[in-house]
């Protein structure tokens, strides 16, 4: 007979933590990166000149980042549905 005491004693337990937490900040990194391409691009202005905008570009590749994020998060979400309704 045995007798398990603490929460994280049963490695399932462990590792279901584990994941809820890497999703979740991987999340939050991915809003981050959104919130800061929106700061980016609304910093580089609505130019329609022909030069070369650094910011923009910058905030640009901070839309792709966090789209990579979010759509890495959300990947195991929908799986998780899945197996919930099968």
């Amino acid at each position: 007979m045995s007798v398990k005491v603490g929460f994280f004693s049963d490695k399932a337990n462990t590792t279901l933590v584990t994941k809820w937490i890497s999703q979740t900040l991987l999340a939050f990194v991915g809003t981050a990166f959104g919130g800061i391409s929106i700061g980016l691009l609304s910093l580089s202005g609505h130019d329609t000149r022909d030069e070369f905008n650094i910011v923009a570009v910058f905030g640009y590749a901070s839309i792709l980042i966090s789209a990579i994020l979010l759509i890495r998060v959300a990947i195991p979400a929908v799986r998780n549905l899945k197996q919930v309704k099968e």
